[in-house]
């Protein structure tokens, strides 16, 4: 996802975020840092996505011979 695109999806989740306030004036706390978090998952899963694509190690188990990283529990 090229920077431009992160841009106007930001804008348009801080739109999204202003008009859910307006439209939920007595929200709690917890009620606005739900819908906040909600909203940037949605960024969290772009920028995610487009770092994955951009990786040279996107291969990986598909034949390239590599094998796929590891994600640590902790």
């Amino acid at each position: 996802m090229d920077e431009q695109a992160l841009r106007q999806m930001n804008r348009e989740i801080l739109t999204d975020i202003k008009e859910w306030r307006r439209a939920n004036p007595r929200a709690t706390y917890v009620q606005i840092e739900e819908e906040v978090h909600k909203r940037l998952m949605q960024l969290e899963a772009r920028l995610i996505e487009g770092a994955v694509e951009e990786s040279p190690s996107r291969a990986w188990g598909r034949g390239s011979g590599a094998d796929a990283a590891l994600c640590h529990q902790s």
